[in-house]
């Protein structure tokens, strides 16, 4: 039901990215990680959630054993962590993170 609420979501403003976002999320959660790769790539193409697209993409991407695949996007999603409002908001907790991915790339 939260996916069919999505794709309306989708239908009625589809360039609107966290829509893709989300709708990856529920796939992911779903473990169909094709899909959610497919929504996650969506949302970057449209220029929203960047790090946390990139960052989910990367994980649907490992669980599918495309290890390469996966590390390119968490050092992508590192990469635009740094220059986000979170990363400012709370510079140790990001700057672990973003150390953590950048050692996993």
């Amino acid at each position: 039901e939260a996916i069919l609420s999505m794709e309306k979501a989708i239908e009625i403003d589809p360039k609107n990215g966290y829509y893709f976002q989300k709708k990856g999320s529920l796939y992911f959660d779903l473990d169909n990680y094709e899909k959610a790769e497919r929504d996650y790539t969506k949302a970057i193409e449209l220029g929203d959630n960047g790090p946390i697209s990139y960052f989910n993409r990367g994980l649907s991407k490992r669980l599918m054993e495309d290890s390469k695949g996966a590390c390119e996007d968490w050092k992508k999603a590192a990469d635009e962590m740094i220059d986000s409002a979170w990363y400012r908001q709370v510079p140790n907790r990001a700057g672990r993170l973003v150390t953590r991915m950048k050692a996993l790339a």
